[in-house]
């Protein structure tokens, strides 16, 4: 992705990049990039298509927004997050008509190329782990994501496996056990 300095005459523009050209480049390819600055996704109920690994070309998914940066960090050329500020609150995301199954797959969120993420007060019943889930993010904050039957729901990091991130609640409860631990 490139900014665009300078309109000049005819068909040429000036863009802004880290690499050096020899004077004039040409580009070859250029490809419109969409991008919200703020994006408020709030108060939907969505019912994910009901499919197991067998039947299922894509995995179902109720919030994507991407980057088109196929699974690499971000360009080393300004701007790094296509997308701004995203909030995503007091949605419910179930399978169709409530059904559920283990076996079903279907996420709650894929979210890359945000500046900020906050994802709060949603309800996610899908079956896969880690429904919430964001890669190439610049700060991202989940709180008070819950289960149906009320058991939290953690934001996964998927380009960095293992990380999970913590909110109140999780820390409010690693609190209370080290207070008992200390007795």
């Amino acid at each position: 992705m490139y900014i665009i300095q300078n309109i000049t005459a005819g068909p040429s523009f000036d863009v802004v990049t880290s690499q050096t050209f020899p004077r004039p480049a040409t580009i070859n390819f250029i490809k419109k990039a969409f991008g919200a600055g703020r994006l408020v996704i709030e108060g939907n109920i969505i019912e994910l298509v009901a499919v197991d690994a067998g039947s299922a070309p894509t995995n179902a998914l109720a919030f994507g927004i991407g980057d088109s940066n196929g699974g690499t960090n971000p360009s080393p050329e300004a701007p790094d997050y296509p997308n701004g500020d995203i909030i995503i609150r007091n949605n419910k995301v179930r399978y169709l008509d409530g059904a559920f199954n283990s076996g079903y797959l279907g996420y709650g969120s894929d979210i890359s190329g945000v500046k900020n993420l906050q994802t709060l007060n949603n309800v996610i019943d899908c079956a896969p782990s880690n429904p919430l889930r964001n890669a190439r993010v610049g700060a991202a904050t989940y709180f008070n994501n819950l289960t149906t039957k009320g058991v939290l729901v953690q934001g996964f990091k998927s380009d960095a496996p293992t990380k999970t991130y913590d909110e109140l609640q999780t820390q409010a409860d690693d609190a209370l056990v080290m207070a008992f631990a200390e007795w």
